[in-house]
């Protein structure tokens, strides 16, 4: 197969299911989860170090804020993404007979380390980030706020590659 040109590229990041998109999709993914582990990383420095919130923390959480956009974006405008979301949601509540109940973060399949959500090394990653906002949120008064917001988007980002994935995943299940 030869290599996908500009154009390829971005016709197929707004409509085309082709199988660019999916190997868009996979550099999409893998960059954002690098920039959820780097923004982690830099948070979790600028706690002890405040020459890196001076220097760090504001461009990381610009470049966080915008692969969140860019990933958010990705999945409003691809039909193929909502409509694995919307699979996936029924998925998840299969088993309960109350649409209001919330699944435990122990689930199998879709909690902290479930199954259907993320490879190993993903759910590894999104659980650091997540279980870090709790202490995150204890120190921030005394690291300023802007090493929480970093920390938070960075999770928050984590999750959104996550999702992601649940959605490729199962997309690809119910091809």
């Amino acid at each position: 197969m030869e290599q996908p040109n500009l154009v390829t590229l971005s016709a197929c990041f707004m409509i085309s299911t082709r199988y660019e998109c999916c190997v868009l999709d996979l550099y999409l993914r893998t960059t954002s989860l690098w920039i959820a582990i780097l923004s982690g990383v830099t948070a979790l420095v600028a706690s002890f170090f405040s020459d890196v919130r001076l220097i760090a923390v504001e461009p990381m959480l610009q470049l966080t804020g915008i692969a969140i956009g860019i990933l958010f974006v990705r999945m409003l405008l691809s039909r193929k993404y909502r409509e694995a979301i919307d699979k996936i949601n029924n998925d998840m509540a299969v088993d309960h007979p109350w649409p209001g109940k919330s699944l435990k973060l122990s689930d199998k399949n879709w909690g902290l380390f479930g199954k259907e959500v993320g490879t190993p090394f993903l759910l590894w990653t999104r659980a650091v980030l997540f279980l870090g906002c709790f202490p995150g949120m204890l120190i921030m008064n005394i690291v300023g706020p802007m090493v929480f917001f970093l920390w938070f988007a960075a999770a928050m980002l984590s999750l959104l590659v996550s999702l992601m994935f649940a959605a490729m995943r199962n997309a690809e299940h119910y091809a």
